[in-house]
C-alpha cells in the first residue's frame, strides 16, 4: 500500500511539473486557490460508472469562456455570460433590476463593441430577466447594448404581470431597432431536435427542443429555452429553470438518438439546485463531467425548509452519481446576515482540446466546503430557526452522499 501511494505521488509530482510548465507558456490565469490539475486523481476518483474527466483549474483558455455571474446580492438568479471568438453571448439577466450594474460592469471587460450578438431570455420569471429589463434608476441589458439577436420563451403564465409586460414592450423596441426576435418555437419548429447557429468555424450555439415550446404547462419553469455550445468534441448545456415534466419530455424525445453527446463536459445546474429539476432521467442522458450552480447557498429567499433551500439535498445526490465537480457562485452567511462569494464568478473555457475552470474566490468543490456540513437549528418542522429559539435541534446543512464520501482529492 506504501508503495502504491508512493507511486501516485510521484505521478502528481511529475504532472505538476508538466502543468507548471504549461501555465508559464500559454493561456491566461484567474485569481484562484488551487491552480494545480493532477491527472493521477482519475485513477482514485471513486465514481468508477465511466472514465471522469478532469477540468485543468486555474487556467482561463481564450477561445471559448463560459462565465457564471455573481450578481450583487443575496437572491437566487442566473446570468450566464459567454465569450466564443468575438462573439458575445448572454443567457439571462437576474436577479433583481440593480444586478444589471454587476452584469455590465463584468461584461464590459471583454465585450469591446458595445454588441451583444445573442442574448436568450429563457423564461418569465424575475430571477432571470429583470436585470435584462432594468427599471427606471437602472437601465437593463437590453437597453444598455445593441442586440443582433434575441431568442425568448415562447410561452409564459405570467403575461399580466408588470415585469413581463414590460419585457414584451423591450421586445417590441428592439424589433423597431433592427433586433432579429424570436420566440423559441419560431427556431426550433415541433418537428425539429435544433437550430444551430455558427459561432465561429469551430463552435457551435444550439437551441434545443423543448416539448414546452409548443405546449402549455402549469410550470413557468418548463417553458426554459434550452441551449448548447459545442466546441470540437466537448459541449456545455444549459436547461434554465427546467422542471421534472420539462427534463422528462426532454429526455424521452431524444434518449437512444444519438443526437446529443453521450457525456457534457459541463451542465449549468437546473433551478439553482431545487430538488424538483436535475433529475435523472436528465443527468443520465447527459451525465455531466462538471456542474456549476447559480444560487445563493442556505438563504431562505423562497423558504425557512432545510430541505428546499438551495442547492436541495436530492439535487446533491442525484448529481453526486455523474460528478463531484460541483461549483456554487454565493453562499448565505447566517452570523454576518449578508451574502459572500463560495466560488465567486466562475469561468469555465475550452480552447477546443482541452477544458478549463477557474473562479473568482477558490475552486473547493462542495462537497469540501464548509457550508456543506456546518451545523443550521430547525424546529421539528425542519424549518430553519435562530439557535436560541426554544426547541431548536442542531443538523447538519447537508449529508455528503456516499459517492462524494468515496471519492478521493
Amino acid at each position: 500500500m506504501k508503495n502504491v501511494r508512493k507511486t501516485v505521488s510521484l505521478i502528481k509530482l511529475c504532472i505538476f511539473a508538466l502543468i507548471l510548465g504549461i501555465l508559464l507558456g500559454g493561456g491566461s490565469t484567474f485569481a484562484v486557490t488551487q491552480v494545480t490539475y493532477d491527472e493521477a486523481k482519475n485513477k482514485e476518483n471513486s465514481i468508477e460508472h465511466r472514465e471522469v474527466s478532469t477540468a485543468n483549474e486555474g487556467i482561463v483558455y481564450e477561445n471559448l469562456k463560459i462565465n457564471f455571474l455573481e450578481l450583487g446580492n443575496k437572491y437566487a438568479g442566473d446570468c450566464t455570460y459567454i465569450k466564443a471568438g468575438d462573439i458575445d453571448i448572454i443567457i439571462d439577466g437576474g436577479s433583481r433590476a440593480d444586478s444589471a450594474d454587476d452584469i455590465k460592469s463584468y461584461v464590459d471587460e471583454y465585450c469591446t463593441d458595445n454588441k451583444i450578438e445573442y442574448v436568450i431570455a429563457t423564461h418569465g420569471h424575475q430571477d432571470h430577466i429583470a436585470a435584462l429589463v432594468g427599471n427606471k434608476s437602472v437601465p437593463g441589458i437590453l437597453d444598455t447594448y445593441k442586440i443582433d439577436n434575441l431568442i425568448y420563451f415562447a410561452q409564459t403564465n405570467n403575461s399580466s404581470s408588470t415585469l413581463v409586460k414590460n419585457f414584451n414592450s423591450k421586445v417590441e423596441s428592439l424589433k423597431e431597432k433592427g433586433t432579429n426576435c424570436l420566440k423559441a418555437n419560431e427556431v426550433v419548429a415541433s418537428n425539429e431536435d435544433m437550430h444551430t447557429y455558427d459561432l465561429t468555424d469551430e463552435i457551435k450555439l444550439d437551441i434545443l427542443w423543448n416539448k414546452y415550446y409548443y405546449e402549455v404547462s402549469s410550470d413557468e419553469n418548463d417553458y426554459s429555452v434550452i441551449s448548447m455550445i459545442r466546441y470540437n468534441s466537448h459541449s456545455f448545456i444549459f436547461s434554465g429553470d427546467l422542471e421534472h415534466g420539462g427534463e422528462e419530455a426532454f429526455a424521452e424525445h431524444f434518449v437512444g438518438r444519438n443526437i446529443l453527446p453521450e457525456h457534457v463536459d459541463l451542465y449549468k445546474g437546473g433551478h439553482h439546485g431545487s430538488k424538483t429539476s436535475s433529475n435523472d432521467c436528465l443527468l443520465d442522458l447527459i451525465d455531466p463531467q462538471m456542474c456549476c450552480v447559480c444560487c445563493c447557498a442556505g438563504s431562505t429567499e423562497y423558504t425557512k425548509n432545510r430541505v428546499n433551500t438551495f442547492p436541495t439535498q436530492a439535487f446533491i445526490d442525484r448529481i453526486s452519481k455523474h460528478t463531484d465537480k460541483v461549483y456554487i457562485t454565493s453562499m448565505w452567511d447566517e452570523e454576518a446576515n449578508m451574502f459572500k462569494s463560495m466560488n465567486g464568478n466562475i469561468i469555465v473555457s475550452c480552447n477546443g482540446t482541452d477544458v478549463a475552470i477557474a473562479a473568482s474566490n477558490n475552486l473547493i468543490k462542495l462537497k469540501d466546503t464548509e457550508w456543506m456540513t456546518h451545523t443550521v437549528y430547525v424546529n421539528s418542522s425542519d424549518q430553519i430557526v435562530d439557535s436560541k429559539t426554544s426547541g431548536a435541534t442542531g443538523v447538519p446543512c447537508r449529508t455528503i452522499p456516499i459517492d462524494w464520501q468515496n471519492s478521493s482529492e
